[in-house]
């Protein structure tokens, strides 16, 4: 079954249901630990806590399958509200 961030789909429908809270996961998460979950809207497979507290969401594996593909969390949170900022003011 296909699971959805709080961050997701608060992005492209606030009514939506989600399943789990980046946030939420994020504050329990000791740095430098890994907590595998799933967003299908996001499409990360895996949160991060680096030693430094810093978020990191896990995207994978590069084209040549050889090390993973990380983001950094609130990088791509400002994205996705651009986004949908944009989005919204399309449809008008």
């Amino acid at each position: 079954m296909a699971q959805f961030s709080k961050q997701w789909c608060d992005s492209i429908n606030t009514s939506m249901p989600y399943d789990f809270d980046i946030d939420d996961i994020v504050k329990d998460l000791y740095r430098d630990r890994y907590y595998p979950i799933k967003c299908e809207g996001l499409g990360f497979n895996c949160v991060h806590k680096d030693a430094h507290g810093i978020v990191w969401l896990s995207f994978g594996y590069d084209k040549n399958g050889n090390s993973a593909v990380w983001r950094r969390y609130k990088s791509l949170i400002i994205e996705q509200e651009k986004k949908s900022i944009k989005n919204e003011g399309s449809s008008i």
